[in-house]
């Protein structure tokens, strides 16, 4: 990941398992593997709102923990320098928890990076298999539209063996 000294949560600790070792048991009931769920949302016009929903995959829970968003100016070929902010807010919400992750909106740069330097979740959150991620942006710019605005929730898919992961 991008820092090293980052701790992550191992969500193969919450296996069924039970005996004298359940971390030995879960890493024999789970694998895992890189994975990105992208949202996109298109166009959006000065002060517009566009919602975009994620399925997570039946057969693996994703755990999500970096984040990048991207975007550029209307008509423009290249997007935004890494030091200017998309004037966007989000709001994540998880369909399998029923929980809005903020409290409301915040603007999208707090919970994001870019391809170079992607934002870190300090805690990482695990989406449930069939869960939806239901996400809104909205601008806050008066004058201007946005292009090609996309979310992208980086992270790894656990499978229990057998299913696709490691192992299977």
């Amino acid at each position: 990941m991008s820092n090293p000294g980052q701790q992550y949560t191992d969500i193969r600790r919450f296996s069924d398992g039970g005996g004298p070792d359940p971390m030995t048991q879960a890493r024999q009931k789970y694998g895992d593997d890189f994975y990105a769920y992208p949202a996109s949302f298109g166009n959006i016009a000065p002060g517009g709102t566009a919602a975009f929903n994620v399925q997570i995959q039946q057969d693996a829970a994703f755990e999500w923990i970096e984040s990048t968003a991207y975007g550029n100016l209307h008509g423009a070929a290249t997007p935004l320098q890494d030091n200017e902010l998309l004037p966007l807010t989000i709001q994540i919400t998880d369909s399998g928890s029923g929980r809005s992750l903020f409290f409301s909106p915040v603007p999208i740069g707090t919970v994001s990076g870019t391809g170079k330097q992607p934002f870190i979740l300090p805690v990482s959150k695990v989406f449930v298999p069939l869960a939806t991620i239901n996400c809104v942006v909205t601008s806050f710019d008066a004058a201007s539209t946005f292009d090609n605005i996309w979310y992208i929730f980086i992270g790894r898919r656990v499978f229990p063996y057998g299913a696709g992961g490691h192992g299977g």
